[in-house]
């Protein structure tokens, strides 16, 4: 730092006092030497100020950046203590941490700038300096919590998806066996709860980033069916183990598990080895007992040794120990329960087996002569009298036997009277149903009857139209008339209408047809009826159509025509004698050489119509006049 010199009296130069002592040279350096120290000295003053400006001001930075320090090291803490507070937010319970977070932490960043404008530094460089640290830190921090938030919801949904697969995959091992043939399998109730687990781990491979393509994917599913497999091959063995090797079969490609597969594979066979000889000794068993012969019972047991061998004879011998030892618990409480019985009725009697059943009596006489002896000798005094009661109360017996035959026999009677009684209603119901379905049906044909004249009216007048007012019909609008004719009549006449109006050479050719066709219908003296006529019109017509279609477009020439209205007339004249309207399956039928080469429904309709007109034909005249119909005559 700069001094300022002191002096305690000003300095004179050597030489002054040689100098002439009025001389002005001698006063003016002094004066000069005086005003440098006096600006020198001035401006050390400024410097000295100057740099107790720059301490203070150091001073002051240094403080700032302690007071930094301390509020950095503070929020830093706040951060750590409120982690360590929250721990335990994991799953569900990280929701909203990261907005918990945020919230608590730039209140405490709040309570700082309070403080700090509190020393009167609202708005000094220390609060904005504070302020940048502060969202540094808080950002920081923020974006660890969000993404510890993100990969717990992701956990969570994840963890929820496992939880319903769990029980998709409970239900899919539970769902029951389905049997077809003796054979069991899985059945569609399987294949739903199969899908519906399948989707729940593809939304499980989606959540943790994975496609259906994916190996983690793949993995996921083949691990789960196995799982799923694995039970139901272990609930089959349990529930049904002779089928437990045939499914353990249709399955078992499905099961990655090596170890379990080798050891249910010898389980279910052994299972079901066990239960065939379970079933087998079960069987004899129930025969033998059935059989009341007790060398039966004991001879089992060889027959045992000859039919099984090795885990399956033991399995057997196992299961007729258990069933011996079972009918000898049995007997014996049989024989307490037949003997303390057969006693009680004895003794009230003293003198006969009374009460005794003849179960009980018989049982005691076979598995216990001891006590039926006893029971013998308590009574031998009186036996005859027992058994005159014994005859007494079967004669009783075989009495009541009778009455209740002959209350049957009345009762069988009974019912026999109302059995017919139903059967004579049922066929008068029968009956009723069936006239009442010819009446529907004569009322369905008399309706048709009606709506076939009304479309064969129409048909006739258009006609008419058609061939003699060619002008007329080609301006006329057909959609008029649709309602009253029939769809296809209706699309016929649309169909000339379009081909007279394109084509005029067609007219005159149209002309000459229906003047044709009039002339032949006054022939048949239908001329003047209109219903007639237009049915007479619509098989030539029908027959012109199939000719053009079967000809690939070819118009028929004159001698065509001549031969097509001669056909139509003989089939008009044979349809109306049968009263049959529709023609189209007679290129389809042939000729009959006996009444059952008919078809039955034509059959039905030829006598149909022929008892309509009260004609009785014979069986060959029914065969000529079906040929005739159907254009096959010789």
């Amino acid at each position: 730092m700069a001094t300022v010199p002191i002096y305690d009296q000003p300095q004179v130069n050597p030489n002054v006092g040689q100098m002439q002592p009025m001389q002005a040279q001698t006063v003016e350096p002094i004066r000069d030497f005086t005003g440098k120290q006096i600006e020198e000295a001035g401006q050390a003053r400024v410097a000295y100020a100057s740099n107790l400006m720059r301490v203070a001001e150091k001073q002051k930075e240094f403080e700032e950046q302690l007071l930094l320090d301390k509020s950095e090291i503070d929020l830093r803490t706040f951060i750590v203590d409120f982690t360590k507070e929250n721990e335990g937010s994991v799953g569900e319970k990280a929701t909203g941490l990261t907005e918990k977070f945020s919230t608590s932490y730039y209140k405490k960043v709040s309570e700082f700038v309070t403080q700090f404008s509190a020393n009167g530094a609202a708005d000094s460089r220390l609060v904005k300096r504070f302020q940048t640290k502060a969202n540094e830190i808080g950002l920081a921090s923020i974006a660890k919590f969000s993404t510890f938030e993100a990969a717990q919801k992701q956990e969570v949904r994840v963890n929820n998806n496992k939880a319903l697969g769990k029980i998709l995959s409970n239900t899919a091992s539970s769902v029951p066996f389905s049997l077809k043939d003796g054979k069991v399998f899985d059945g569609p109730e399987f294949e739903t709860s199969k899908k519906q687990l399948i989707e729940n781990l593809k939304k499980r491979a989606e959540l943790l980033g994975y496609g259906e393509d994916s190996d983690v994917y793949k993995q996921l599913v083949q691990e789960e069916m196995s799982s799923v497999y694995m039970d139901r091959v272990a609930n089959i063995i349990n529930t049904n183990p002779l089928a437990a090797p045939a499914y353990f079969d249709q399955v078992k490609d499905f099961i990655t598990n090596d170890e379990f597969k080798n050891k249910f594979k010898g389980m279910a066979t052994k299972v079901a080895q066990e239960a065939e000889a379970e079933k087998w000794v079960e069987s004899k068993f129930t025969d033998a007992l059935a059989s009341k012969d007790k060398k039966s019972i004991a001879n089992l047991r060889l027959d045992i040794m000859k039919q099984f061998s090795g885990d399956q004879q033991k399995v057997a011998l196992q299961i007729y120990e258990q069933l011996e030892q079972s009918m000898i618990t049995q007997n014996e409480q049989i024989r307490k329960t037949y003997s303390s019985q057969a006693w009680d009725q004895v003794l009230q009697t003293k003198t006969s087996w009374g009460k005794v059943d003849n179960t009980t009596k018989e049982w005691l006489r076979d598995n216990d002569p001891d006590t039926y002896r006893s029971i013998n000798i308590f009574i031998d005094n009186n036996i005859q009298n027992e058994k005159n009661a014994i005859k007494a109360e079967r004669a009783e017996e075989r009495s009541q036997r009778s009455e209740e035959r002959a209350i049957r026999s009345e009762e069988r009677s009974v019912r026999s009277e109302e059995r017919a009684e139903k059967r004579a209603e049922a066929q008068e119901q029968r009956e009723k149903d069936r006239v009442e379905r010819e009446r529907r049906r004569e009322i369905r044909e008399a309706a048709k009857a009606r709506q076939d004249e009304k479309e064969d009216m129409a048909f006739g007048e258009l006609s008419s139209i058609m061939g003699n007012d060619q002008k007329t019909f080609i301006n006329m609008d057909l959609n008029k008339w649709r309602t009253r004719l029939s769809e296809s009549d209706w699309k016929w006449f649309s169909k000339q209408q379009i081909e007279l109006k394109n084509k005029p050479e067609t007219q005159k050719q149209a002309t000459t047809l229906s003047s044709r066709i009039s002339t032949e219908a006054d022939i048949l003296g239908i001329g003047k009826s209109v219903v007639k006529k237009a049915r007479f019109e619509k098989i030539i017509y029908n027959e012109i159509d199939s000719f053009i279609t079967n000809n690939n477009g070819k118009q028929p020439d004159a001698k065509q025509i001549n031969s097509i209205i001669k056909d139509a007339t003989k089939e008009y004249t044979t349809g109306e004698f049968l009263g049959i309207r529709s023609k189209s399956r007679r290129y389809e039928l042939n000729r009959a050489k006996t009444v059952n080469d008919i078809p039955k429904d034509l059959l039905n309709d030829l006598k149909a119509d022929l008892k309509r007109q009260n004609l009785s034909v014979s069986d060959q005249e029914m065969v000529n006049i079906y040929n005739v119909y159907i254009g096959q005559n010789d």
